[in-house]
């Protein structure tokens, strides 16, 4: 799982000049270290602040993180959103090449004695978790 890449991740990695593809995992893998998540482990599109335990190991996730804890990023940190850990804009989900609106040219084979064989010239992925349509 990581976290969501967007305007508050980039901020916090802007600040901690870390790549925010990175810390999105790097997050999410601190939250886990420092016990910060409660037991139950589905945190697909929670917010931080709504899956973490009052723990005093909360500034332990900022020394994992490399993120300074002042009062601002720790807002910041709290509203992040919780994805899972694939390629998925929306949910960070498996993204699937979908044959029904994708567009194939027939490149070889006759089907007869040679297997017919097609070249996606149009390919449409989606996403296994939630249906996101990707071109």
């Amino acid at each position: 799982m990581k976290v969501q890449e967007n305007k508050v991740l980039n901020a916090l990695a802007l600040q901690s000049k870390q790549n925010p593809k990175k810390l999105s995992f790097k997050i999410y893998q601190a939250l886990q270290q420092c016990n910060l998540l409660d037991e139950i482990g589905n945190y697909w599109g929670y917010l931080v602040k709504e899956s973490l335990i009052d723990n005093p190991r909360f500034e332990t996730f900022f020394w994992l993180t490399s993120i300074q804890p002042t009062k601002h990023n720790v807002k910041l940190v709290k509203h992040l959103t919780i994805m899972l850990g694939d390629d998925c804009p929306c949910c960070g989900g498996e993204m699937v090449v979908d044959d029904d609106k994708t567009e194939y040219k027939h490149t070889s084979g006759d089907g007869f004695n040679d297997p017919m064989e097609y070249e996606p010239i149009y390919e449409v992925q989606r996403c296994k978790n939630c249906n996101y349509l990707e071109n």
